[in-house]
């Protein structure tokens, strides 16, 4: 009597000897795929918002104020996520407020991030007084509290999207600085940087040609991971009041034109919340990876 051979059908492997769900698994925990896949929709909505919906972010239907999302009693897919109390369509109000606060975050991150980088590479290369003169600048602006300088600053100034600019410039090219001396002091000991300095080259062509390609790294893993603090604090001052002025779609003031109706429409500023932490979270995970993958010390295997 003869058995039937039994089949055992075993799972497919790619090319480096994994299944094809363990290597899936492997993409995903070395890889910041699920981060980057909100951050491209992110940028998406922000770059495309104008034509994901007819909608204007600025001016409502009164008729239609309070409308809740189309999954709950009363809802209409004419507005997927609801309105708000004065009847603005919140889809729209989100993809513009992408926009606006990738744009404020990208503009402080650029002239934030130049004005740190030159004056911690000064700062590391000339030493003495300049040092320290640049050193205590940076811990005065660390020392000062932020959120105490904005509000005084609205009261003088009064609320302004230039002003939300300025003042997270302020304060935010004070990390690039510190970071890149101490990188610029490392640097400056160098073989290469010594035979540069022999061979005549000015000052301008080694910060350019020599010290600048050494700090890229640490000012790229700096930029990662200051782009979800500075969403968060333009968030926080916009839910303050003295943010980003009405009528302005930023994501701050949505969650803060909700909180008097969280009991009755909670999607007023569940949706805008979520939506900044995700974008949050997204930005630090892709700033610790980066820090990892650029940084041999600390660099995971």
């Amino acid at each position: 009597m003869t058995t039937a051979p039994i089949e055992v059908e075993l799972p497919r492997l790619n090319g480096n000897g994994r299944s094809v769900p363990s290597q899936v698994w492997y993409v995903i925990r070395r890889y910041p795929v699920l981060p980057a896949v909100v951050l491209v929709a992110v940028a998406f909505a922000a770059v495309f918002g104008p034509l994901l919906t007819t909608y204007d972010p600025q001016f409502g239907d009164l008729s239609a104020q309070v409308t809740p999302p189309f999954w709950n009693e009363g809802g209409s897919t004419a507005h997927l996520l609801g309105t708000d109390a004065l009847g603005r369509d919140i889809v729209a109000r989100l993809l513009y407020g992408a926009r606006l606060s990738l744009t404020i975050a990208g503009i402080v991150l650029v002239t934030g991030g130049a004005t740190g980088t030159l004056l911690g590479m000064i700062a590391g290369y000339f030493s003495g007084w300049i040092d320290e003169a640049i050193m205590r600048f940076v811990d005065l602006t660390l020392g000062v509290p932020f959120i105490l300088v904005a509000l005084v600053a609205v009261i003088v100034f009064g609320a302004s999207l230039e002003l939300i600019i300025i003042l997270l410039v302020i304060f935010s090219w004070s990390g690039f600085a510190r970071q890149v001396r101490a990188e610029t002091i490392r640097l400056k000991e160098m073989d290469y940087i010594a035979y540069a300095i022999l061979s005549g080259a000015s000052t301008i062509r080694i910060f350019g040609r020599h010290i600048l390609p050494g700090v890229f790294n640490t000012v790229l893993v700096i930029a990662t991971l200051q782009v979800g603090s500075l969403i968060i604090a333009e968030s926080s001052l916009s839910f303050l009041g003295v943010g980003i002025p009405a009528p302005r779609p930023a994501w701050g003031v949505m969650v803060a034109d909700g909180r008097n109706f969280v009991s009755i429409a909670y999607w007023i500023a569940l949706f805008p919340g979520l939506a900044i932490f995700l974008l949050s979270y997204a930005l630090n995970f892709i700033g610790d990876w980066t820090r990892d993958r650029l940084d041999p010390r600390l660099r995971q295997i």
